[in-house]
């Protein structure tokens, strides 16, 4: 449980949306369309709403929840300034879940911001998932983005599955380097990667 605030409850049940908890929404297989603009509203407004020690708590479920189709157009805004909040040591780990629903929701309009966060590395692996967009990017800017995080030792093994779907064959010599890389997963993903490029 999050203890959830009574008043986001509360704006829940106003569009017609009943929980006792965030996780509720987070683990339904049910619709909750209506609830997403309440939930993009929570989040721009957390810290005016929500006590310092309690934030984190809402802010993962609220993030979370989001992750559905449904917040595609409102939620990248919010959840890019989120993003770029300091890690602090309640706030740990949530970054990272930010940075999974962008890399589950942003579009290419949001290419050139999430490009400005995805080369911030000391941002670290919180930056993982994000890549994901890119690997679904039109954006002509997203293979040499991608390239140049393969060596970016905190983000490789994420940036060569983002570099698959591409089959660009200018990754070739690149993730072929990287078929003797220390990591296991990295392996994994530049074989399978080099499996989707066109024959030579």
């Amino acid at each position: 449980m999050t203890q959830t605030p009574t008043e986001l409850l509360s704006d829940l049940h106003h569009v017609g949306v009943d929980v006792d908890d965030l996780w509720q929404l987070v683990n339904t297989r049910e619709r909750y369309d209506d609830a997403v603009p309440v939930l993009v509203d929570w989040l721009a407004h957390l810290d005016e709403r929500v006590p310092y020690e309690y934030r984190a708590r809402i802010e993962e479920p609220l993030v979370r929840a989001l992750i559905v189709p449904a917040a595609r157009k409102t939620a990248p805004p919010v959840l890019i300034e989120r993003f770029k909040l300091p890690e602090t040591e309640p706030r740990r780990s949530v970054r990272w879940v930010i940075g999974h629903a962008l890399g589950t929701l942003a579009g290419d309009e949001y290419f050139s911001e999430l490009e400005a966060l995805a080369r911030n590395w000391t941002y670290g692996r919180d930056r993982e998932a994000m890549l994901r967009a890119f690997g679904r990017s039109k954006n002509p800017r997203a293979v040499p983005l991608l390239l140049d995080l393969l060596d970016d030792e905190d983000v490789v093994a994420h940036a060569v599955e983002a570099l698959g779907p591409h089959k660009d064959p200018r990754s070739r010599i690149p993730l072929e380097r990287l078929l003797t890389h220390e990591r296991p997963l990295v392996r994994r993903e530049a074989t399978k990667a080099l499996k989707k490029l066109p024959a030579e």
